[in-house]
């Protein structure tokens, strides 16, 4: 039942051309200094499908630093807590569950929806101070996952679009 999207999601951090380095910790978190990913051992998450979920959620904060799409919750000092920290968890969220959804893990069914759903929860500061956040984080996390499948070709032609419309 697993193959396919377990697959599928190795395949998608291994044909990432500017993936950075991953490697193995006791949490999973992104360090934007060296540019790299920490992730527990897949044997540590309930499911794999949490694993993979978790790796697409890191992976999305990767995509915020300066050399790739330079989002500020990555790449400028943020206090833990702050609307600012949690504008930029919304954002690796929802891109980590859009990577699920491509890679073909429900995430209704193996309870990862609730997870989210809980986790942006903790964060509900950053939607409340900005009634357009969630709007906000959407297209953040859509470039981000662009970006990680490998369409940033059309991530550029979209911010020249953009530009050529609003000068």
């Amino acid at each position: 039942m697993w193959a396919a999207p377990l697959t599928m999601a190795d395949s998608i951090i291994n044909n990432w051309s500017d993936c950075p380095e991953i490697e193995t910790g006791l949490k999973p978190y992104y360090i934007p200094r060296y540019d790299k990913i920490v992730m527990p051992c897949v044997d540590t998450f309930f499911t794999r499908a949490n694993y993979i979920k978790t790796l697409f959620h890191e992976a999305a904060h990767a995509t915020g630093a300066a050399k790739r799409l330079n989002r500020p919750g990555v790449v400028e000092e943020i206090i833990f807590g702050s609307t600012q920290y949690g504008f930029e968890e919304l954002i690796a969220e929802q891109a980590a569950a859009m990577l699920c959804q491509h890679c073909g893990i429900n995430t209704e069914e193996n309870g990862l929806f609730d997870n989210s759903v809980q986790y942006i929860s903790s964060w509900i500061n950053a939607i409340n101070a900005d009634k357009y956040a969630v709007i906000k984080a959407a297209s953040a996390a859509t470039k981000a996952v662009n970006m990680i499948l490998g369409k940033t070709d059309t991530y550029q032609n979209q911010e020249n679009e953009a530009e050529a419309v609003n000068p």
